[in-house]
C-alpha cells in the first residue's frame, strides 16, 4: 500500500517504496496502480499506470506476496504469470 500512500501525499512512489523495503518486510501487498491518487480499485498489472516490473524488483527472495488485483480470471492469469516470472 506504499505506493497508494505516495500518490496520496503527492510522494514519488518509487522512492517512497524504497523507504518502506529499508523496513525489511517480509510481506508485501502488490497490485495495478493509476497514478490517480483516488483510484482504489485492485487493478491487473497490464493495467497499470505504474512501473510493475520496477515494484517488482523491489521486493526480496523469499518475501510473501499477497496479489491485490482484478477478479477477472484472464487478468489475474496474466498478473500470474508476470509475478512468477521474477521469481
Amino acid at each position: 500500500h506504499a505506493m497508494q500512500t505516495a500518490l496520496s501525499n503527492n510522494l514519488e512512489p518509487y522512492e517512497f517504496i524504497e523507504r518502506f523495503i529499508a523496513l525489511n518486510p517480509r510481506h508485501y501487498h502488490i497490485g495495478g496502480q493509476k497514478r490517480d491518487s483516488s483510484c482504489l480499485a485492485h487493478l491487473s498489472f497490464k493495467d497499470s499506470e505504474m512501473d510493475m516490473k520496477k515494484v517488482m524488483e523491489f521486493i526480496p527472495d523469499g518475501a510473501e506476496v499477497t496479489l491485490e488485483v482484478t477478479n477477472d480470471a484472464e487478468n489475474t492469469k496474466y498478473d500470474v504469470d508476470f509475478v512468477r516470472g521474477f521469481i
